[in-house]
C-alpha cells in the first residue's frame, strides 16, 4: 500500500474490522522494545491524527501517541499493520 494511504487505510480498518489486540514496538533488532499489548476484547480502537502527532485511543483513552515529525512520507519507515485469522 502506498505509504500516503497510510492513516486513511488505518481508518478503513478500523471502521470495517474489529481488532483483538494492539501490538506496537520499536522497530529494531531481535524485535525491538515493546511499547504497547494490550487486549482488545470488548473494548474500541480508535485514532487521531493532529499536528503534533498521531494518539491511538483504546476506549477513548490515549495508549500511544507518534510525533508526525519522525514521519516522512519520502522514507520507507511508517507503519505496519498485521492481520491474523484464526
Amino acid at each position: 500500500m502506498p505509504k500516503k494511504l497510510d492513516f486513511r487505510n488505518l481508518r478503513f480498518c478500523l471502521d470495517n474490522y474489529e481488532a483483538d489486540c494492539l501490538f506496537i514496538r520499536l522497530i529494531g533488532a531481535k524485535g525491538g522494545t515493546i511499547k504497547v499489548d494490550e487486549n482488545l476484547e470488548g473494548r474500541k480502537l480508535d485514532f487521531h491524527k493532529k499536528s503534533s502527532g498521531l494518539s491511538l485511543l483504546i476506549d477513548s483513552e490515549n495508549v500511544f501517541h507518534f510525533p508526525l515529525k519522525d514521519y516522512k512520507l519520502d522514507t520507507v519507515k511508517g507503519f505496519s499493520l498485521y492481520f491474523i485469522f484464526l
